[in-house]
């Protein structure tokens, strides 16, 4: 296991980096800590895979999403919830890294930074919050800029 974190009992997650480029991997850990946390999730095993597209794109026509992705065949985060026990997190989240990088130019922050923002984001999913409605997408986003706020991006 490359990349690993462990918190208390019960909580365990994972960091692969399946591309060739060098990752914050440190600053991811501590971005996944912080967001166990600030789900309040009595137990968590999560496992993260950052990818490439053609990986990613593999993945979206294995398991499609909800929503089409018209203009490209790749995505930035795609999130495999595996429990729904309340409290429990448990699931795979995978980012591609190029998009992550497109997206993170386009919106004039950090990779790191917009790593950041999409692992989160991958966790809230996790942790059963949705976007398909505009309600449930700000009750989302809520969640998101909190446990953001919560992490230091230093």
């Amino acid at each position: 296991m490359r990349g690993g974190v462990r918190r208390s009992a019960g909580n365990f997650a994972t960091i692969e980096n399946y591309t060739r480029q060098r990752l914050p991997l440190a600053f991811l850990r501590r971005v996944l800590r912080g967001a166990i946390d600030g789900l309040h999730a009595t137990s968590a095993e999560i496992g993260v895979a950052l990818v490439g597209e053609r990986r990613m794109a593999r993945l979206l026509k294995a398991h499609p999403p909800r929503r089409s992705y018209p203009r490209t065949r790749v995505t930035n985060v795609l999130s495999f919830s595996y429990t729904r026990r309340r409290g429990a997190i448990t699931g795979d989240i995978i980012l591609c890294v190029p998009v992550a990088e497109r997206e993170a130019r386009r919106f004039r922050r950090t990779r790191k930074a917009h790593l950041a923002v999409l692992l989160v984001h991958g966790m809230v999913h996790l942790a059963g919050y949705r976007h398909y409605e505009q309600r449930e997408a700000h009750r989302m986003e809520l969640m998101e800029r909190r446990i953001l706020a919560t992490i230091d991006f230093t």
